[in-house]
């Protein structure tokens, strides 16, 4: 009987990753983290400093 419980669980959880992946969702991971990318804030524009980034 756990066999079969088992069983059933495998195959809803292969459905269910095939209908999202057909949805443009991918369940794998990449084994490096995410790159977090921090902005330098932007001074006012009434008073521009020598830091300030040229972008701001």
């Amino acid at each position: 009987m756990k066999i079969l419980i088992d069983f059933l669980a495998g195959m809803v959880a292969l459905l269910a990753a095939a209908a999202l992946s057909q949805i443009g969702i991918d369940l794998t991971r990449d084994a490096a983290p995410a790159e977090v990318k921090r902005l330098p804030e932007c001074a006012s524009p009434a008073a521009p400093t020598s830091s300030e980034s040229p972008r701001c």
